[in-house]
């Protein structure tokens, strides 16, 4: 019969391996971002390192990272342009509305389209990491998936609300752990979501 306890050392083993994948990841991604422009770009090699760490298909960080991050390097940035803009004109009505004394429903209105964008721009940017196609068919498939896979995207939405409120609320004891994992780790939780979303949409 064969002993539970001998699988232990092996599950440790492939715990602190996908840790050690994540954090450097993150470190990636973060360096990556700094310039701004290209954030979509970074955030697309993310979520493709991410899906293969998922798939359990990873194999030289660097590579794949560079890899996904050249190849999405001209949509990514356009796609970072294109939701900037959306978030400033967002940010920019949140802020007058405060200014001008206006009902709370508007910074409501404001609030909910934000969290639809910031799901938008999630699929948008996992499916640029997976498949190739024009910018418009990009963002009409992210539009598409969201919305077609909806309790799938609640459960994003959901997972990303959360974190974002608990940086909020506890921005210095949570800075370490964004610094190792705060993008590499939530990135993976929902690459495994959409990863399920993708096996559905290749096989249909």
């Amino acid at each position: 019969m064969e002993n539970p306890n001998e699988k232990k050392p092996n599950i440790v083993l492939r715990v602190a391996e996908k840790a050690a994948y994540l954090l450097g990841l993150n470190l990636l991604t973060l360096l990556c971002i700094l310039p701004i422009f290209t954030a979509g770009s970074s955030l697309s090699a993310m979520d493709y390192c991410s899906l293969k760490l998922v798939r359990n298909e990873e194999g030289n960080l660097l590579q794949d990272f560079i890899k996904s991050f050249k190849n999405n390097l001209k949509q990514g940035i356009q796609l970072t342009i294109f939701y900037l803009i959306l978030f400033l004109i967002l940010g920019l009505n949140f802020y007058l509305s405060l200014r001008t004394g206006s009902t709370g429903t508007i910074r409501l209105a404001a609030v909910i389209a934000a969290c639809l964008i910031s799901l938008h721009s999630i699929y948008t940017f996992a499916g640029l990491s997976r498949y190739e196609g024009s910018l418009k068919t990009t963002l009409k498939n992210g539009m598409v998936l969201a919305v077609y896979h909806l309790p799938q995207s609640l459960l994003i939405l959901f997972l990303v609300s959360s974190l974002v409120l608990l940086l909020i609320s506890f921005p210095i004891y949570l800075f370490p752990f964004f610094l190792m994992f705060g993008l590499s780790l939530p990135g993976y939780i929902i690459m495994g979501i959409i990863s399920g979303v993708f096996k559905k949409e290749e096989t249909t």
